[in-house]
């Protein structure tokens, strides 16, 4: 039986449907140059940007997450600030001006009074230094998250070391666990019918939570800015940062007292680090009617030998 072939071809090529073909969107091509790709044509796409695609992963509500001060106000609004920075500006630049003091500098003969200059510096310059070095650190958004103050005064702290020297605690400076085994001086200015409260904490130290502090000094119903004769909630622990655990950030913060307070609660009830676990935030909350931040100091601290000694003589126990 013969079979015609051309009979057969023109059949399959009347029953020949092209294949569908389900055209997927690409993921991680890039963009498109010229519109084809391996399929053919497709309509240009420009993907988002690395910056896009992170701020819509990072996004946050300005008004939720804005900073709240929740310290006293520094009595002056933005615009007089501005206009005391504009005219410190102006000054610095007539001074730079000045033949008379550049020919005294250029020759060895410029004198200046560094007493006064840092009593100009502590009354206009410290504080705003104390904020912008503590949000800088993250102090701030540790100890409250989207809340901050601006330091009142100055808080003077100082290490005994020696007979003859002490090392201060200024904003970040590194400080030796060795240098701080004993109790610090505090002082700042107060009126004597006044009450404060003193914290002293770890804020990258906790072993167990991250979210949580431990308290190394707490005193409370300080009477006119007298530390001595305040109530001593927690006593004195140096600082005890762990080996290979880098730098931790040990904060004062003096809290202002609207009355007498009761703060039996938070006395340790062993010598464990257990015990001393604190968590600011929630403090806060509980005493932000009788509390209000109104100065603070910090430094940082590294392993050395003394913090073995501690936790086997002191935390041993």
């Amino acid at each position: 039986m013969a079979v015609n072939f051309r009979s057969l071809l023109l059949k399959s090529r009347l029953s020949w449907q092209p294949p569908v073909i389900h055209r997927a969107k690409h993921v991680g091509l890039g963009r498109i140059r010229y519109g084809w790709d391996l399929i053919g044509w497709r309509e240009p796409e420009i993907l988002p940007s690395f910056e896009q695609r992170v701020g819509e992963q990072t996004h946050q509500d300005p008004e939720v997450n804005r900073f709240i001060n929740i310290g006293f106000s520094s009595g002056k609004s933005r615009r007089e600030l501005r206009q005391a920075e504009k005219e410190q500006a102006a000054i610095l630049k007539d001074v730079r001006k000045d033949p008379a003091l550049e020919k005294a500098a250029r020759h060895h003969k410029l004198n200046i009074p560094l007493n006064d200059v840092r009593k100009q510096w502590e009354s206009q310059g410290e504080l705003s230094q104390i904020s912008g070095a503590a949000m800088h650190y993250g102090i701030f958004r540790d100890l409250y998250g989207a809340a901050y103050f601006v330091p009142q005064f100055p808080l003077r702290v100082s290490f005994p070391s020696t007979a003859d020297y002490e090392t201060p605690v200024y904003r970040g400076n590194l400080i030796s666990p060795s240098d701080a085994l004993t109790a610090p001086t505090i002082t700042f200015p107060s009126a004597d019918d006044s009450l404060w409260t003193l914290l002293m904490t770890n804020l990258d130290g906790h072993l167990q939570d991250t979210d949580a502090e431990y308290v190394h000094w707490f005193i409370g119903n300080i009477p006119g800015g007298d530390v001595i004769k305040g109530e001593t909630i927690v006593d004195y622990l140096q600082p005890i940062p762990l080996r290979g655990t880098g730098f931790h950030r040990y904060c004062f913060v003096l809290y202002h007292q609207s009355k007498r307070m009761d703060f039996s609660d938070f006395k340790p009830n062993s010598k464990s680090l257990r015990s001393r676990t604190f968590r600011t935030p929630e403090f806060y909350r509980g005493f932000q009617d009788e509390l209000t931040p109104a100065s603070m100091a910090f430094f940082l601290a590294e392993w050395d030998d003394s913090v073995t000694k501690c936790f086997h003589k002191t935390l041993g126990n």
